[in-house]
């Protein structure tokens, strides 16, 4: 397991911070994330948030992907059935992304896997 790493930075700007919260009409704490990492502009931030498909890291360069499609394709080819379960950070889950991973699991006969998950809803009164 990779040790966590905390890398403390400056408060981000907090004229840059109102601003892109503004712009983008999102919470003035996720746009402080973003003026921290960097990404002080509109047009940066919804590149980050909403990335093209051209745009995103290369799935075959993931941290042990070989052995995980070397899995797939064994059970895949030995008929059986397997659950496919990702867990990925948030900043990198797109719904772009999860249909591409949809149509990679439908390819390889994996049944239903890749679903977003759905927000908790409040308690009933």
């Amino acid at each position: 397991m990779i040790p966590p790493r905390w890398i403390l930075t400056t408060a981000a700007d907090p004229s840059a911070t109102q601003a892109l919260a503004a712009e983008l009409r999102i919470p003035e704490a996720l746009a402080a994330i973003l003026v921290q990492r960097g990404i002080a502009s509109a047009a940066l931030a919804k590149a980050f948030l909403r990335p093209d498909l051209e745009r995103l890291s290369d799935p075959h360069c993931w941290a042990d992907m070989p052995a995980a499609l070397e899995l797939l394709q064994k059970a895949v080819r030995e008929k059986r059935t397997k659950r496919l379960e990702l867990r990925l950070p948030a900043d990198v889950v797109t719904e772009e992304r999860l249909a591409k991973l949809n149509e990679l699991a439908r390819k390889l006969d994996l049944p239903g896997v890749l679903v977003p998950a759905a927000p908790a809803s409040p308690p009933k009164k």
